[in-house]
């Protein structure tokens, strides 16, 4: 997607004003931020305002959680993995923060962020919800600041005219306070759609996204069972999202992977499995890796030349592919089919 030069500049400064509140002097960090969806906007927010971005990563503050005071950091994102390092070891409040950031689609763990505040000193910092979108140059969403607030409250960005649309995709706008948040006059509802808000107030309160994303972020599920389905030994994939008990409502992202019958002296499912998060990892990076890779001794049902991806999660949700992974007759029909097709 082109991003005009001229809306980048603009966003950037929008943020580097309102969302992160710098100016001449000041330090900006966002430790464990996604570096495609956070860092262009943030550095260029930063430049705009003669202020200066710290690379720091949530490792290097574990090692060393004195790095936070010897850099002149006054605003700091925080992510749930960070926060649950500092809860783990509470430091001493950074002596120039002026302000932390967190963004609004991570999953909130309302006890674990109260926690990190208490423990940390936080209680009379502000603090700040941000929701940024790497195609639009810039936060979309952020919240006013509220000292020592945990919350999913958020604003629209300034100068960005926007309309709230029905959630059932019917194309009309919302008749509540409560809809699918686009961007117009260039917004269309069914592609540029994604997340829910609320109002509340003057503000409104983040709904979640329509889809399972992760943190916010579209899973490549095409791309990951595409690949997949490249490693030797495996017949077909897809990737099936299923709902945790985890604080925010987190969803995790279940690869299947479907072997047929394995011939004999095939890799075993061990094998196989390291070999897709191998594949995965070199060719799509580290944050793509599912939340478990399962290998089926079984066939897929296909929709033209790719897995059923509906049929996957149903039979996946309702356990019925464990079972017949596991089931004697299915392993045999399974290694039946594979003699007659030849597998």
């Amino acid at each position: 997607m082109d991003l005009p030069a001229g809306a980048a500049w603009q966003r950037a400064l929008h943020d580097a004003v309102l969302a992160y509140r710098l100016g001449p002097g000041d330090a900006l960090a966002l430790p464990g931020f996604h570096p495609q969806q956070h860092h262009p906007a943030a550095i260029l927010a930063t430049l705009l305002a003669g202020a200066t971005f710290v690379e720091l990563t949530p490792a290097d503050i574990a090692a060393r959680p004195g790095l936070l005071d010897e850099q002149p950091i006054t605003t700091l994102g925080i992510t749930p993995g960070l926060c649950e390092a500092l809860r783990k070891a509470p430091i001493a409040r950074p002596p120039k923060l002026r302000q932390w950031v967190r963004s609004v689609d991570e999953p909130l763990d309302w006890v674990a962020w109260n926690e990190l505040v208490k423990k940390n000193d936080l209680a009379s910092v502000p603090s700040t919800n941000l929701l940024v979108d790497a195609a639009a140059g810039g936060a979309v969403l952020f919240s006013t600041r509220r000292p020592g607030s945990v919350q999913a409250l958020a604003l629209p960005a300034a100068g960005q005219p926007y309309t709230l649309f029905d959630a059932t995709g019917s194309g009309e706008p919302a008749a509540g306070g409560a809809g699918v948040f686009v961007p117009t006059p260039a917004g269309d509802p069914k592609k540029d759609g994604w997340f829910v808000l609320a109002r509340r107030g003057t503000e409104f309160l983040w709904g979640g996204t329509l889809a399972p994303r992760r943190a916010g972020r579209a899973f490549p599920a095409a791309e990951l069972a595409e690949r997949a389905a490249e490693v030797p030994g495996i017949l077909g994939a897809c990737v099936v999202p299923i709902p945790t008990a985890d604080p925010g409502g987190r969803w995790a992202f279940v690869l299947l992977a479907f072997a047929g019958a394995p011939p004999d002296g095939a890799p075993a499912n061990a094998a196989l499995s390291d070999a897709l998060a191998d594949a995965i990892r070199e060719d799509l990076g580290d944050d793509f890796l599912p939340d478990r890779v399962t290998v089926l001794p079984l066939y897929p049902r296909m929709q033209g030349r790719k897995v059923d991806a509906a049929w996957c999660q149903r039979q996946y949700s309702s356990g019925f592919l464990a079972a017949k992974a596991q089931h004697p007759v299915f392993r045999r029909l399974a290694g039946l089919r594979g003699l007659v097709l030849g597998a």
